[in-house]
Formats: structure tokens, sequence, C-alpha cells
């Protein structure tokens, strides 16, 4: 599986936004840049959660620049977790596969799986506002992996957590991906981010693109 970005425009006002790309499964990216030059735009844009004003985007052999969000087989993990406060920690998890249509063992099953990797299985039946700041980033990134999405974009996940637990959440992205290996597009502004996670780093530049400065 490829991501594969060719002349993707993206325009909010007065500021465009211009990349061609490339990402392999066994890719981890980081994309770099200066507050406000466009990488959460970049992630929206690739999920289909903003309109995009020229490019295609394609997914192994499949164009999805005209799908919608729920129809390109994104895992998408925001800053904020973005929990759903009303589920479990089991029902967050298993929420994509849900939306997939799979049955109810099935995605308990793959739920199951997932919050065991990330150490989290025992707590299945809480309520997501009882956990800790890294403990909710651990249930974000299963929720994105259970669903098994052929492309992974990770909005600043390590941004809110203490050295100790963004540690610990740096290695769990690694093993994550190991495990299940797809084009994986990481935002971050953190060295730590880009030493302990990306095999390779984009920079993003104003009103510029993206250019490729290191495998």
């Amino acid at each position: 599986m490829t991501l594969k970005v060719e002349g993707l425009v993206r325009r909010i006002a007065d500021f465009e936004l211009r990349a061609d790309f490339s990402i392999q499964a066994h890719e981890r990216v980081a994309l770099r840049g200066r507050s406000g030059s466009g990488k959460s735009s970049l992630l929206r844009a690739l999920a289909g959660l903003d309109p995009i004003q020229g490019g295609r985007i394609w997914l192994g052999d499949a164009e999805i620049t005209q799908r919608a969000a729920e129809r390109r087989g994104i895992g998408f993990v925001f800053q904020d977790a973005a929990l759903f406060p009303a589920m479990s920690v089991l029902e967050n998890v298993g929420f994509g596969l849900e939306m997939k249509g799979a049955p109810r063992p099935e995605r308990e099953r793959a739920a199951r799986e997932l919050l065991t990797a990330v150490g989290l299985v025992d707590q299945a039946a809480s309520n997501v506002d009882r956990l800790s700041g890294g403990e909710k980033s651990r249930v974000a990134l299963a929720r994105a992996f259970a669903s098994r999405p052929r492309l992974v974009l990770l909005d600043e996940p390590f941004a809110a957590l203490d050295e100790a637990t963004g540690d610990q959440v740096r290695a769990l992205v690694v093993r994550l991906h190991v495990d299940h290996p797809v084009p994986l597009l990481l935002v971050s502004h953190d060295a730590q981010d880009i030493e302990r996670v990306a095999t390779r780093v984009l920079d993003l530049k104003e009103s510029v693109g993206i250019r490729e400065i290191r495998e």
C-alpha cells in the first residue's frame, strides 16, 4: 500500500498549500513546519475532512480524491484524542469497525486485541473520562489501528503528554506500525518525535509546498 499525492492544492483565504509526495507502507513520515504553515490542514485534506482545490490522492491502486471521509479507510488520531465520552473504552476502539458494519463479536474481539497491545484491556469497560491523558492517547491509537486502516494520520498526538508518557506512546506508535504496516504521516514540531518515531521527514514551507529533506 502506497499513499501518493499528486499536485494537491488547498486554499484557505490568501494561503495556498501545494503538495506532491508519496509514502510507502513501511514508512513513518514526519511532517515538519512552523505553526500556521498548513500541517494540520494537509492531514485534514488527506482524510477528506476539508476540501481541496486541485490534485489527486491515491491509496494503492485506488484514487480517493472524491471519496467521502468515512470511505477512505483512514485512521486519524487528533491532538486531543477526540474520544467519544458517551462510549466505553471498548466501544471507542471498536467504533471504526462498527461504522464498517462489522458484527459485534468481531469488533469486540479486534478492540480487545488492540487494547491488550496498548496495555489497557483491563480498562475496556471504563468510561473514557476516567482515563489519564496518556491512557486517552493509547485508546485513540488503538481505535485508529483497530479499524484496519489503509493510512494512519497523527496530528501531534504526543503534544499534551509529559516526557515519560510521551516516550511510552512514541514507542507504542512504532510497535503498532511494525505490526500493522501502512503509510503513516505524523505532524510534529518536536525533535524527539522525529528522532524516535519517523523514518523520513518532509519539510513544509508556506506557499511553496512540501520538500523532502531527509530519507
